[in-house]
């Protein structure tokens, strides 16, 4: 389905084998207010042109990233409780260009990582606890990286790599 703009509100989201929200082939619409657990798959995944409203959710203790932006999703992803996911936050990649603003993100092994061929906004976040990296853009990836709160108690806070690089850190 394309173009479509449901509001996913109040809801406990868990125990999925894949992925506990999809949006994709240029969907929007708002996920607010939700409690998503538990799934096999990332929380949440943009891919395809999405571009919801992802706000105000509780979204942790997944298998893999909590919320995974690919194959040139966007998104607003704002005011977000992200934490306890075996892989990241948030993941960035191929195309995915996501605004991610005001998220508190906490004991992830990745914050938040923009892969190569993928580019964001990553502003006024809280990043913090027990992780590798706090946020990493990869060789080839392109990040605004301003205004965040980023102390590991292990690990990097900011990683960039690669010699052709874009992001900017202020």
């Amino acid at each position: 389905m394309s173009n479509a703009t449901p509001e996913v509100r109040e809801n406990k989201i868990y125990g999925g084998q894949s992925s506990g929200v999809v949006v994709c082939e240029a969907g929007a619409g708002s996920i607010k207010l939700n409690d998503i657990y538990g799934n096999e798959g990332a929380a949440i995944q943009i891919r395809s042109k999405g571009n919801p409203e992802v706000k105000s959710n509780w979204i942790h203790d997944g298998l893999q990233a909590g919320i995974y932006v690919c194959e040139h999703g966007l998104g607003t992803i704002d005011n977000n409780d992200i934490y306890g996911h075996a892989w990241a936050g948030i993941t960035v990649e191929t195309g995915g260009a996501p605004r991610i603003t005001q998220n508190r993100i906490r004991d992830e092994q990745f914050g938040v990582i923009v892969h190569a061929d993928a580019s964001g906004e990553i502003d006024g976040n809280e990043v913090y606890g027990d992780m590798q990296v706090g946020i990493e853009v990869r060789e080839g990836g392109s990040a605004r990286i301003r205004g965040n709160n980023v102390h590991t108690q292990s690990g990097v806070p900011i990683l960039v790599v690669g010699p052709e690089h874009k992001a900017l850190a202020f």
